[in-house]
């Protein structure tokens, strides 16, 4: 996290340091009319609008079943026993408020641009304040057994002299999702050339990394914003967005064992499904060629 907002600073001042080295000099627009090439870097604050999560063995229904929230640790002794899981388990993702982009760009001069954009957004999962340990909200286990009595996973039984349980467990990190998308944009400016509307709609790929796993879904976006030309060569703008991801299956995630699993099949894979979308705003500048 650290890494990336360093990154997001040396973006942001760069773009300052630019902005302050145009603000006095004198404004000539001849040009705004002519075919340009820009590259583009923002900031995105992302609000993140996930639905319907649900985790399941790859072949047979499970009860998704959370690790309890007073418990001391999470460590192996902790997650191997059957009672610790004992509480409901729905996630909610937190927003992205240290998300950037960067954009490689062609102007036409006429009012269509076209641009490749690639953009880094983080969701990860948020601490109910019941929690009182680092990372227990992240555990939940798949249940094939449900105990008689309690809600939790039927407890483990000694089977030739080795313990057998009715669970396999997941750690949930969150969502990373790194996006490349190509843009089809059109710039509407007013009567004085300086500012100017648009709006775009794109198309791509976003490379989203889920439970461990990486997984290339289909995206598609659509912007609407506002420009300022700060100088021939420099361009401040600020906009809102939608973002999508299409599909919401996520396979042959990787499960983790407290002991042998008591039924067949012993080895298991897990799939996911949940709804991507999130939305926000952006601010940043272009700059001309």
């Amino acid at each position: 996290m650290k890494k990336k907002i360093n990154i997001l600073n040396v973006i942001l001042l760069a773009s300052l340091s630019a902005f302050l080295s145009t603000k006095s000099s004198a404004v000539s627009l001849d040009n705004i009319e002519s075919p340009q090439i820009y590259l583009g870097t923002n900031y995105k604050l992302s609000i993140s609008h996930f639905t319907n999560f649900s985790v399941q063995e790859t072949n047979q229904t499970v009860d998704i079943i959370g690790l309890k929230s007073n418990v001391p640790n999470t460590e192996d002794d902790i997650l191997k026993t059957a009672k610790n899981f004992n509480t409901q388990y729905n996630p909610i993702f937190k927003n992205n408020f240290t998300g950037f982009s960067g954009a490689l760009g062609y102007y036409s001069g006429k009012g269509l641009r076209l641009e490749l954009e690639a953009s880094y957004q983080d969701f990860d999962v948020k601490k109910s304040k019941n929690y009182k340990t680092n990372d227990a909200h992240r555990y939940f286990a798949l249940v094939r057994n449900k105990d008689d009595k309690a809600f939790q996973p039927q407890d483990d039984v000694l089977y030739r002299k080795r313990y057998r349980s009715f669970y396999s467990f997941m750690r949930n990190d969150g969502i990373s999702i790194a996006s490349v998308m190509f843009n089809g944009c059109y710039d509407l400016p007013f009567s004085n050339f300086k500012v100017s509307s648009y709006a775009c709609i794109g198309i791509g790929g976003d490379f989203i990394e889920f439970f461990e796993a990486m997984k290339v879904k289909f995206a598609y976006q659509a912007k609407l914003g506002i420009s300022y030309y700060i100088s021939p060569s420099v361009n401040l703008f600020a906009d809102t967005y939608y973002h999508k991801s299409v599909g919401n299956q996520f396979k042959n995630l990787r499960v983790q064992y407290a002991h042998t699993l008591r039924l067949t099949p012993i080895f298991t894979s897990a799939i996911a499904k949940l709804n991507i979308g999130y939305f926000g705003g952006e601010v940043g500048f272009r700059f001309i060629f």
